[in-house]
């Protein structure tokens, strides 16, 4: 069997030289490779060359960022995410219980918030959300992003007007809140 490899396909460089199969093939430098083989047997016969791609990824996606709506009533909110060289993300609500990885999107809101799972509860409060970044060849960013949105389900508290006429300057209004700002 026969071989060239390219030095690297991310850098457009061209292939090595035909060199005959001895010993196995180290390849250990980061990037995309390709090879090409070829064999002959012995009446001289030569197999179409045929190639494969090879992927050597250590690098793990940026941190990246997370925002989320400063209120929302959704137990899934509406979250706008970035991170380079990102192919999946998982979220979690205490920093350390983190949901399946699902496929990258710049915007989600398909992590549940109230639903019990990867530390989240269905209080009324802040709640402060964690996304960890991957990559197709299985590398993770080591530490998380977070940010917080206020979930609120509750009703507005109820308000009391009263008025008045004022003698001759007109009308007088007052109001009391029980809760709710």
């Amino acid at each position: 069997p026969q071989y060239r490899l390219d030095s690297d396909a991310s850098s457009n460089t061209t292939f090595g030289s035909i060199t005959t199969y001895t010993i196995p093939i180290n390849i250990s430098s980061e990037g995309i490779w390709t090879i090409e083989f070829f064999s002959t047997d012995l009446a001289g016969n030569i197999e179409n060359t045929q190639s494969k791609t090879i992927v050597i990824d250590r690098t793990s996606p940026s941190t990246g960022s997370i925002s989320l709506p400063d209120y929302t009533s959704s137990a899934t909110p509406s979250m706008s995410l970035s991170s380079t060289g990102a192919n999946k993300m998982k979220f979690s609500c205490n920093g350390t219980d983190f949901s399946s990885p699902v496929d990258f999107a710049s915007n989600y809101s398909g992590f549940n918030i109230t639903n019990g799972a990867n530390g989240c509860n269905s209080n009324n409060e802040t709640k402060t959300i964690f996304a960890q970044f991957g990559d197709n060849a299985g590398n993770w960013n080591t530490s998380s992003i977070s940010d917080t949105t206020f979930f609120d389900t509750s009703s507005p508290a109820s308000i009391t007007v009263d008025t008045s006429i004022d003698g001759t300057t007109g009308i007088r209004a007052t109001w009391n809140t029980s809760s709710d700002s």
